[in-house]
């Protein structure tokens, strides 16, 4: 059929006003699909600590308590011989406060294994631990060494030895500076041959009390001399030792425990291998272990299945034997240690 002209016009205006439509329908952006509701996971809620955890703990705590409670004593009598040396200044007086020194800084250092029950508890341990433990990297700091016959505290007249100013001192601008603690009490006894044995060693003179100016004619009041304030800060040092210790003590006694399970296993973990991790770097140290194979004997650490149970299958790890490898492993020759 032919289509007149003007009604082809006519089809093919509609059938582009068709077009038009169906293409700007196409051109709508269609619905974009909406997401699945997501599902609110609740936030896993850690169990409280249970009533046979709390016991354990408390359990390890009254038996490690034990090796601080060693340690205080052990401070307590290296300050009364320090007083006798300081009396009666000669050589066995002196070789009985070094020995004694040896045995407290061993004491220390077994103790360090003890980790706080919570973050706040070994944040405070720390700063206890600081006060007995840093290192004397400057000995220069405290009393003279070779080429500075005039150096450190002992010789600055101008600083009033006390206990607050030795503290002040601690730490005063650099953690390099240190003025109390077992590594400044064992300058004063052993001086630079403590740590560099081809130079002789601090003769006991230096602890002789003056009562004249060698010079005869210096000013300064004879307090000021360089052996009676080396007495006096070797004095304050050991009180200090003494009541650090006991701060140390104190602090692991009132540490507040975990309140969940999870922190409870978590810092179980972490302490037992604080423990084998002593084992390793003080192998030296018998005080190490001397209470860690006591306390294994009595079952006291927890986290440990008594000696007598199999492995379970919550607790992979061997630990007890690793400990018991360990402390076996480690018996050795006994050799002298430096504060550190």
């Amino acid at each position: 059929m032919h289509l007149p002209a003007r009604l082809m016009k006519r089809y093919s205006g509609i059938g582009l006003i068709t077009a038009l439509i169906l293409t700007s329908g196409c051109d709508d952006p269609q619905p974009a699909p909406q997401p699945e509701p997501v599902q609110q996971q609740p936030t896993p809620v850690s169990a409280p600590i249970t009533a046979e955890s709390l016991a354990a703990l408390e359990t390890f705590r009254r038996r490690s308590t034990e090796l601080l409670d060693g340690l205080v004593v052990c401070t307590e009598t290296l300050e009364t011989l320090g007083e006798q040396f300081l009396q009666q200044t000669d050589t066995t007086n002196l070789e009985a406060v070094q020995a004694q020194w040896q045995a407290c800084f061993d004491l220390y250092r077994a103790s360090t294994l003890l980790r706080g029950f919570t973050q706040a508890h070994r944040q405070a341990l720390q700063a206890a631990r600081n006060n007995l433990g840093q290192p004397l990297v400057m000995p220069g700091f405290i009393d003279r060494v070779s080429g500075y016959p005039y150096s450190g505290i002992v010789n600055d007249a101008s600083l009033l030895l006390d206990e607050s100013n030795l503290r002040q001192q601690h730490g005063l601008t650099d953690e390099t500076e240190v003025s109390i603690g077992f590594s400044v009490v064992a300058f004063l006894l052993w001086g630079e041959q403590r740590q560099q044995p081809e130079l002789p060693a601090r003769p006991v003179t230096d602890y002789e009390p003056a009562t004249l100016w060698d010079d005869g004619f210096t000013d300064l009041p004879i307090e000021a001399h360089p052996n009676n304030r080396r007495r006096h800060l070797l004095e304050l040092a050991l009180r200090l030792l003494t009541k650090d210790s006991q701060a140390l003590r104190n602090l692991w006694q009132s540490g507040e425990f975990p309140s969940s399970e999870t922190a409870a296993e978590a810092w179980r973990r972490q302490q037992i291998q604080a423990m084998l991790t002593a084992l390793e770097q003080q192998p030296d140290n018998t005080q190490v272990s001397t209470h860690l194979a006591a306390w294994l004997a009595d079952g006291a650490i927890p986290g440990l299945p008594p000696a007598t149970d199999a492995p379970s299958a919550d607790q992979p790890a061997p630990l007890r034997q690793q400990l018991s490898r360990a402390l076996e492993s480690g018996a050795g020759q006994r050799v002298p240690t430096e504060p550190g």
